[in-house]
């Protein structure tokens, strides 16, 4: 076959014939044209004969202007001209056939859909975890599975539960029990961590659904807030998005980031001033009032996403850096 789509598919003589055929009717050589015609031709001396596929027998399982699929079956030499008897024959099979097509389409289809949704989920700063109703894990997210391996007060345990240091284990375990966390400051807990804030965890009961083959069925949603992490942004975005230049881009990305000014001028290396005169500049040409407003833009722009996005693929692989943030020189 890649011989045949390389040198030999723009050669084929009977596809222009069997394009005339109608869904229903077997194709073989013999109707598309003269057989002396057919053993005359190059496709047939030079390439078919040489492999012992000189025949052929055909149905279109799909035939439209947007997408054809032909079945076909290659007959040898021994064999000889395939026809209309061995059509009949194969005509039980099609519909089966047909049936097969579709299934592979609609399995493909959502291969896609799930593929671009498995991108956004882990290209998410908010860590998302499933549990199933014993509170074993089904699925993290890369930022959950990052503040599993970061964080001292979570880990999964031997048998796959979601182990939490006190007291939100407790309360975690006691939501699962009762199954309901709707009782108390509805669904929502903190872990504390000897060396930073405390991490914040919404708990929210799934909706119960029949799976007939899904053994562990999702039955808790987890969302991890971390209110030390910092997004970053693509300032290669800012500037075209909002007219900036390449270092007001920075201020704004660093603003964003949750910098002030004062933090801003020591990431970037310049002095308060000079990073307020970039700040009225960045307000100037986007035509925000407060600095709010112009982080309301940001926010709601494309640069928040553009750097998650393009340092995954579709599977939640990390790659280079498609939009390189910024150096940072280091600080003191």
């Amino acid at each position: 076959m890649d011989l045949f789509a390389a040198h030999w598919a723009d050669k084929e003589i009977r596809l222009p014939p069997a394009l005339r055929c109608s869904i229903d009717e077997p194709i073989f050589d013999r109707k598309l044209m003269p057989m002396r015609l057919w053993r005359r031709s190059p496709i047939y001396n030079d390439f078919l004969l040489k492999i012992d596929r000189p025949w052929i027998l055909s149905h279109w399982l799909r035939k439209s202007p947007e997408k054809s699929v032909l079945f076909t079956i290659h007959g040898s030499r021994r064999r000889g001209p395939l026809d209309e008897k061995d059509g009949e024959a194969l005509r039980p099979l099609l519909p089966h056939l047909r049936r097969a097509m579709e299934l592979r389409q609609r399995l493909e289809a959502a291969q896609v859909r799930i593929d671009s949704l498995a991108r956004v989920w882990e290209s998410m700063s908010t860590g998302i975890t499933f549990l199933d109703v014993r509170g074993r894990i089904i699925e993290c997210n890369g930022a959950a599975e990052k503040l599993m391996r970061e964080t001292a007060g979570v880990r999964r345990t031997r048998d796959g539960l979601l182990w939490l240091r006190e007291p939100a284990g407790a309360r975690l375990s006691e939501w699962i029990r009762s199954r309901d966390c709707t009782h108390e400051r509805g669904g929502l807990t903190c872990l504390p961590r000897p060396c930073a804030q405390p991490l914040s965890i919404l708990v929210t009961q799934l909706p119960v659904i029949d799976t007939l083959f899904v053994g562990a069925e999702p039955r808790w949603m987890l969302l991890w807030f971390d209110p030390q992490y910092r997004s970053t942004y693509a300032t290669e975005l800012l500037e075209h998005e909002l007219g900036l230049s390449p270092r007001e881009a920075e201020v704004v990305a660093l603003l964003a980031e949750g910098f002030n000014l004062h933090g801003v001028a020591r990431q970037l290396g310049i002095t308060i001033n000079t990073a307020r005169t970039h700040l009225k500049a960045c307000l100037s040409k986007t035509g925000s009032h407060t600095q709010v407003d112009l982080l309301r833009r940001v926010f709601g722009g494309p640069a928040s996403w553009a750097h998650r996005l393009h340092t995954l693929d579709i599977d939640g692989l990390r790659k280079p850096q498609a939009y390189p943030t910024r150096h940072r020189p280091n600080s003191s």
